[in-house]
């Protein structure tokens, strides 16, 4: 009796092999224009899958402010894996999924429509940190979740053994399904593991944006270097100078971006001596790499306000004593000491000038520092309030009166 029992085995065994199921394997870029339906050549699956898998995902950078185009990945899946939809937010990545099956030989599922993308939040909040590094990042500040991303994760990609990425973030409920399989499949040259972690209470939540960090001189635009900003910087800030050499009326035009804090927004008026007027304009935005639009500059020359000031501004880059005096235009109601140190590539240039400000100089009297690697800029600012004409005029008058008075006596 058991040799007809172990040949009905032996029997099914190599029947369910013969019919193991067979999908279409395809893994391209999808451009929906010119999409194959058709692409892709038929394979035997596993065991452990019973259905025709499609999966339609896109992977943004935040780093690079841009999406690496959308996938299609055709391959053989678990029932569990069908019509699922899913996300996760990193501070480096944003990744959208979505799923589709059949369940017979060389079948095509349908192309799954993509999710949208979901910025509202939803009052979860997960641990949020990045490291490039082999060492482990260690959330410091949690990330406001959005959508259905409700759960918080740990995502790590290993690259050829030898590049680790580490990161924490949100997620939605399924993304972590056999530790990321599906978004691991998308992944060529580096393993990627998704598992779900336990908020930690009391981390306050912080921004996690990314920014153009650059400074050019003469020059409008800049966007040389990128940097993720201290969860405690809300904006992107562009800084834009305008210097006019009162001499020979030739512009020279400054752009500096940085991460910042909606502070730094109001930073905003002239700057002027009997050399130089320089005018600064900052603008904000809170997206990723964002680019602010440009600032209006007026050619037009305000009128005598009727205050002075003290004035210098060195030719040779050093300190000056001011033994001039300047009248006051426009809105500029201030005197001002304004010194500003360049480092860059072992140089140091500095500038230092004293002359007539505006109020929106003066309220914000202190400039973020401005560092890279082998570049830094910091600044350093110093007001006081005009003096009007008429009191140096009466004092004029009154010192001619009393040497009048002595001249008539003698």
């Amino acid at each position: 009796m058991k040799g007809p029992a172990i040949a009905a085995c032996v029997f099914c065994f190599f029947m369910a092999a013969a019919y193991s199921l067979k999908c279409v394997f395809y893994r391209e870029p999808i451009y929906q224009e010119h999409f194959d339906e058709n692409a892709g050549n038929a394979r035997n699956c596993s065991s452990e899958f019973d259905v025709c898998l499609t999966i339609i995902y896109v992977l943004e950078q935040r780093s690079e402010n841009r999406q690496n185009g959308f996938q299609c990945i055709r391959a053989c899946g678990k029932s569990t894996e069908c019509d699922l939809k899913e996300s996760l937010t990193t501070p480096t990545y944003r990744v959208r999924f979505r799923t589709s099956c059949c369940t017979t030989d060389s079948c095509l599922p349908n192309l799954p429509v993509l999710p949208v993308k979901n910025d509202i939040k939803n009052g979860v909040l997960c641990p949020a940190c990045y490291s490039n590094k082999e060492n482990l990042c260690v959330p410091k500040r949690s990330m406001e979740c959005t959508g259905d991303e409700t759960h918080c994760i740990y995502y790590n990609e290993t690259l050829l053994k030898a590049h680790n990425l580490h990161s924490y973030g949100c997620g939605s409920k399924n993304i972590f399904k056999d530790k990321g399989r599906i978004v691991d499949l998308f992944s060529v040259f580096s393993k990627i593991t998704i598992s779900e972690v336990t908020p930690i209470q009391g981390l306050k939540p912080g921004n996690f944006l990314w920014c153009h960090f650059c400074h050019e001189i003469n020059s409008a635009s800049c966007s040389k270097h990128r940097a993720l900003c201290d969860p405690d910087e809300e904006v992107c800030v562009s800084e834009r100078r305008r210097i006019t050499d009162e001499n020979t009326r030739r512009l020279t035009m400054q752009i500096r971006k940085q991460c910042g804090k909606y502070d730094d927004c109001q930073f905003n008026g002239i700057i002027s001596n009997r050399e130089k007027i320089l005018t600064i304009k900052t603008s904000c935005c809170d997206t990723d790499l964002c680019i602010t639009a440009e600032p209006l500059w007026s050619l037009k020359r305000s009128k005598d306000n009727g205050r002075t000031c003290p004035s210098c501004f060195p030719s040779n880059n050093t300190s000056c004593r001011p033994t001039d005096i300047i009248k006051c235009n426009g809105d500029q109601t201030h005197c001002i000491h304004y010194s500003s140190t360049m480092t860059k590539d072992g140089s140091v240039l500095l500038e230092e000038y004293n002359g007539c400000s505006s109020a929106g100089i003066c309220e914000h009297a202190t400039i973020k520092p401005f560092e890279l690697p082998q570049h830094k800029i910091t600044t350093e600012i110093i007001c006081s309030g005009g003096i009007r004409i008429i009191h140096q005029l009466l004092s004029l008058v009154i010192s001619k009166c009393a040497a009048w008075s002595l001249l008539k006596l003698s």
